[in-house]
């Protein structure tokens, strides 16, 4: 993933803050295939999204469970994956190297 990737992603991360439930689909089925699509550069997305968020969440581990989900779902399993999401965010914690191993992990 180039930095460029990295910077959209942490982009539509952040913008998921703002986005409406049809927006929140869009992003979901879009970071659903970034996640497919890349592993081993999972640590620095997940560094430059906690950069560009500036939260995280000592619910991590769920979350990351969802993530791993999320490649298996079905459309509307993914608005409520978003909605979860989207209350992970509103989280704070500092567990972002054990989300991005998490991840990795599952998506490896």
């Amino acid at each position: 993933m180039s930095s460029s990737d990295l910077v959209i992603f942490a982009e539509k991360c952040h913008e998921l803050i703002k986005m409406s439930s049809s927006g929140i689909v869009i992003f979901a089925e879009e970071w659903r295939e970034l996640i497919e699509t890349t592993s081993s550069d999972i640590v620095i997305s997940a560094e430059k999204w906690h950069e560009l968020i500036e939260t995280t969440s000592s619910d991590i581990v769920i979350f990351a469970e969802k993530c791993h989900e999320l490649i298996k779902m079905s459309s509307s399993d993914i608005v409520i994956f978003a909605e979860k999401w989207h209350e992970f965010i509103e989280t704070t914690s500092s567990d972002i190297v054990i989300f991005a191993e998490k991840i990795n992990q599952n998506v490896s």
